[in-house]
């Protein structure tokens, strides 16, 4: 069976919905290969515009892809005419997004950063609404409870969850967090804070 672990790779949405939260250093693991993965197409000028849990396989090796680029579109090459159509998973989207506006390399960012919450928490950041709008709302005000789980992948995803599309990290600088976090290294910082230059004096 050659082909064996590809054919044993699993939706993300369904692992959780079989065994509940997935341990933090498989989400890490998983994010890291997957922010790969998009940072190389956001280095082509590609948004995937759907990262969720239902598009990320794992398989049993360890391996874990993405799917579905079938939404995915260079940047600036039109719109989706009808404004009734929600392009994306509504518990995936990124507030901007889910506000309306168009989805750009900062929007799969906070929609890694949701699927991976899920599969650490067991739930989506917003939660799971029958009604698509209600949940949309929630999406749009950014509330969510940070993650329990503890340790420095909750530090990784409230990054990534920035409610401002500018303050979050690039798609290669996410991988370079999850994959500290997955050898367990000390997280890269962030933007130097003015006055740092002092202590170097």
């Amino acid at each position: 069976a050659t082909h064996h672990s590809a054919k044993s790779a699993i939706m993300v949405a369904t692992l959780i919905a079989e065994r509940g939260a997935l341990p933090p250093g498989v989400v890490a693991a998983v994010g890291r290969q997957i922010a790969a993965a998009l940072a190389a197409a956001h280095a082509e000028g590609i948004v995937h515009r759907d990262v969720s849990t239902f598009n990320v396989l794992l398989a049993e090796d360890g391996i874990a892809k993405i799917t579905d680029f079938g939404i995915a579109r260079a940047v600036g090459e039109g719109t989706v005419t009808d404004a009734r159509l929600i392009v994306g998973t509504p518990a995936f989207l990124a507030p901007e997004v889910a506000a309306g506006e168009a989805a750009t390399f900062a929007s799969d960012v906070f929609s890694l950063g949701a699927t991976l919450y899920a599969a650490l928490e067991g739930t989506p950041p917003f939660g799971v609404d029958e009604n698509p709008y209600a949940l949309l709302q929630r999406v749009v005000r950014a509330e969510f409870e940070p993650p329990r789980s503890g340790g420095p992948l909750n530090e990784v995803l409230l990054r990534l969850l920035r409610r401002d599309a500018a303050q979050r990290p690039t798609m290669a600088e996410a991988h370079k967090l999850l994959a500290a976090v997955a050898e367990g290294l000390p997280l890269p910082g962030g933007p130097p804070k003015s006055g740092t230059r002092l202590l170097h004096v």
